[in-house]
Formats: structure tokens, C-alpha cells, sequence
């Protein structure tokens, strides 16, 4: 599993909305930056049944809320195919970079992944993950007509099998 990248506009739609029933969709080492391949999330569809959910050209990230243990186990045990979970935060968060920690505030996305094990489902908290914006996709990669190309078929190809 790579890193998270996921658009920017999408995690300000998520923290800014009390919507429940969301669901991020992307597709898994789908963008390689240096030498780390990341998994792009680009697009977000609701009320759709979790069950539904399963296939094998995208993966999909329930944004869940509350207490993300029980959450996670409700949903996994109706559709036990999601390995990742987003779940909206509003608690300050500690950024750290060149080795200087600081306190970011506002609402923001914490990402958790679900692996099973021996004694059940084991949970992790993930520490990173990377946004961009459309723009930076424009500034630094030479084939953005093409990714946009790809993100407009990919979001035709969900609407067309879920509806949303």
C-alpha cells in the first residue's frame, strides 16, 4: 500500500461537511512521486450501501465519525473489504517537519488502516498523508491534460456503476 494523496478540495468538502455516509474513491499506487509510489484519492460519492462497495480497478475509504473503533467494526462487519478508513478531526494537530514540531489547528483527516489478525481486527492509526491541489497536479507534473483526462474517466466509470 502507498502513501495517501488525495485532492485537495476533497479534504476541505469532507471537514467542512457533518454529512454522514461518505465514501473517498481512488485507485491504490496510482502516482509516482520520487521513489514512493502513493494512492491517489480523487473523488467522493454518499449513501452508498458499503456492501456494494467492492472492485477491483478502485479502492474506497469510508469517512467514518465518532468513536472510530466501533465504527470501523460496524462497517466491517457489514462489508469486510475497506483496508482503510478517514475519519474527520478536530483536534489540534502536531505537524512536524525539519524536525520542528508544531500545533496545527482546525478540522483535518486522520486515515486509519484495518488488517486482520489472529485475535481479530487489528487498527492503526496512520501518521501522514499528502494533499494537493489541482493546481500544484498543473505546476508539477507535464502530462496534467492527461491525468485530468484520467480523473474525469475514472469519476465516469463510478458514476456509472454506483450512481453517484
Amino acid at each position: 500500500m502507498g502513501e495517501i494523496l488525495i485532492l485537495e478540495r476533497l479534504v476541505n468538502r469532507i471537514v467542512k461537511s457533518c454529512a454522514s455516509g461518505l465514501v473517498l474513491c481512488g485507485k491504490r499506487d496510482c502516482m509516482r512521486l520520487g521513489d514512493r509510489d502513493h494512492d491517489l484519492l480523487f473523488h467522493i460519492m454518499s449513501n452508498v450501501p458499503y456492501k456494494t462497495l467492492k472492485d477491483d480497478n478502485f479502492f474506497f475509504v469510508p469517512v467514518i465519525s465518532g468513536n472510530p473503533f466501533e465504527e470501523i467494526y460496524k462497517i466491517h462487519m457489514q462489508s469486510p473489504y475497506f483496508g482503510t478508513y478517514a475519519m474527520r478531526d478536530d483536534k489540534p494537530k502536531i505537524c512536524e517537519s525539519g524536525g520542528i514540531k508544531e500545533f496545527v489547528e482546525g478540522a483535518h483527516l486522520k486515515f486509519f488502516d484495518v488488517q486482520r489478525g489472529s485475535m481479530g481486527l487489528i487498527v492503526d492509526s496512520r501518521k501522514d498523508y499528502f494533499t494537493a491541489s489541482e493546481r500544484d497536479f498543473k505546476e508539477n507534473f507535464e502530462n496534467y491534460s492527461d491525468i485530468l483526462s484520467l480523473f474525469k474517466r475514472f469519476r465516469t466509470q463510478l458514476k456509472s456503476k454506483y450512481g453517484c
